[in-house]
């Protein structure tokens, strides 16, 4: 039997849940047994795989019947392709749901583009995961010259491909029927490239996007097939605030074997927004150290978040230096950031004074024993180090998260394997007196936040210390007692 829900905070509206063709063929039966309320409902979540083509078209015949009092916003639907080829009229049927104006779509293929292209939408939000199905590489060029041809940087052929491959896995493309309200996209295993039919043009009109979404303001891209062309997003989302952007794995690979490597592609970005424009300031960004190194962000950030676990001072240097935060972040990185070898302090070490002036604040997640076995890993001599790589900063706050990974995740029990040598330091640690010392030994300091997770014998700690009228006002909280 289907089952339906109320949102939070909602009143008489109910979304539907149809997890298999049964559910599906049981709310048809509901609806012309009349005991099913069509206008309260306000969106369905479809589960289902493949079904008959005969529920299906009595589904779609659903749907048009009662189009003038089906009202629905939401609409979420995973295994589309499946589900949607099931019937041909499914698509048709949703496609004339104008009311619609949040869509998630899982697995998008060849039914879900023309369900995006023939809707009369009007979307919000649209969260879209749009695997290569059909197992297609993109055809890929010198990145190194503004005015080529296309975004990527692959050499493989693309002879056998049609002309409108990308724009065909492009939600960019694909969404621009809501392009005038569109606020928040969120694109999985997408791409966000083109390819240009004036190869030897560089005027911004023929390598931009035709399509401007001026409303949207937060964009997620999740590993992305590609390395995204940065002035092709300011292009497409001229008013965007907030950028997440990770790349699959291939991606990476493809951007670092090509001609010039990564640097390449960081300099094809940089050259690009220098030419073409880029957005004036962000709100924030969220990215991997190497996807934030290849995106070549040219504006000031407000936070930047930058996550591990591999730390290229170089780059992070790069990095700061293009985008100058007010706030920075730094997450799921191991130890060895504040190792003796090259870490964060490497970073720090030659920015220019504006970089330094501008951040006002700091804030280190790190995973303890995430990526290094615990026999490499002093803690005591960690955070001497993080305390001396902070001393150069003008920053007004800076918060540190450990959590303890020594022993991986679950731990061990503790009578199976003892507390370790640096699970002993931690348990003994002074997180007060830590805050202290921190907040001391950087004059611009004013607010330092300590949070210890992940312990077998003290699992959350916390300390805080604050200058109040030029007293340190430490408060400590240990729910272990320590």
């Amino acid at each position: 039997m289907f089952t339906s829900f109320s949102p939070p905070h909602a009143q008489c509206t109910t979304t539907v849940h149809l997890l298999g063709g049964s559910d599906v063929e049981s709310f048809i039966e509901s609806v012309y047994a009349n005991e099913v309320d069509i206008p309260s409902i306000q969106g369905f979540r479809i589960s289902s795989a493949g079904m008959s083509q005969t529920i299906g078209d009595a589904f779609a015949g659903l749907i048009v019947k009662h189009l003038g009092v089906l009202k629905i916003r939401h609409l979420e639907i995973h295994h589309a392709e499946e589900f949607l080829g099931s019937s041909h009229r499914l698509v048709h049927a949703f496609a004339r749901c104008s009311t619609i104006t949040h869509l998630v779509l899982d697995e998008v293929g060849d039914r879900g583009r023309e369900l995006l292209v023939k809707s009369r939408f009007s979307l919000v939000s649209a969260d879209l995961t749009m695997p290569d199905l059909d197992e297609e590489s993109d055809s890929e060029q010198d990145p190194s010259s503004p005015s080529s041809s296309s975004d990527s940087d692959d050499s493989k052929s693309n002879s056998h491909r049609d002309p409108d491959h990308h724009a065909r896995h492009n939600p960019i493309v694909l969404l621009r029927n809501s392009r005038r309200t569109l606020e928040s996209l969120t694109g999985s295993c997408c791409k966000t490239l083109l390819r240009v039919t004036a190869p030897h043009t560089t005027k911004a009109k023929d390598l931009s996007f035709k399509h401007v979404y001026p409303r949207l303001t937060a964009l997620s891209l999740h590993h992305c097939a590609e390395v995204p062309s940065t002035f092709r997003l300011a292009s497409a989302f001229p008013h965007l605030r907030t950028l997440h952007a990770s790349c699959a794995l291939d991606a990476i690979m493809d951007a670092g074997e090509a001609a010039g490597g990564f640097r390449a592609r960081r300099r094809a970005n940089q050259d690009k927004q220098r030419v073409f424009g880029t957005w004036s300031a962000l709100g924030a960004c969220h990215a991997p150290l190497l996807e934030h190194y290849l995106l070549g962000l040219a504006c000031a950030i407000e936070r930047l978040h930058v996550q591990g676990d591999h730390m290229d001072p170089g780059m992070l240097g790069q990095v700061l230096r293009s985008t100058t935060p007010a706030h920075l972040s730094l997450g799921a990185f191991d130890a060895d950031v504040f190792g003796p070898q090259v870490g964060f302090a490497d970073a720090l070490a030659h920015l220019p004074d504006a970089v330094v002036a501008a951040l006002e604040g700091l804030d280190v997640a790190l995973d303890v024993g995430s990526t290094l076995h615990v026999d490499h890993i002093d803690v005591e001599e960690m955070l001497a180090n993080m305390t001396n790589a902070l001393q150069p900063l003008r920053i007004r706050s800076f918060g540190l998260s450990l959590a303890v990974s020594l022993h991986g995740k679950p731990r061990p029990p503790l009578a199976l394997v003892p507390l370790c040598p640096q699970e002993r330091y931690l348990e003994a640690l002074d997180l007060d007196a830590l805050a202290t010392r921190i907040r001391t030994s950087v004059p611009s300091l004013q607010t330092v936040a300590i949070r210890l997770s992940g312990h077998p014998t003290r699992p959350d700690a916390a300390a805080v210390d604050e200058v109040v009228r030029e007293n340190a006002v430490p408060m400590v909280c240990d729910s272990s007692g320590v």
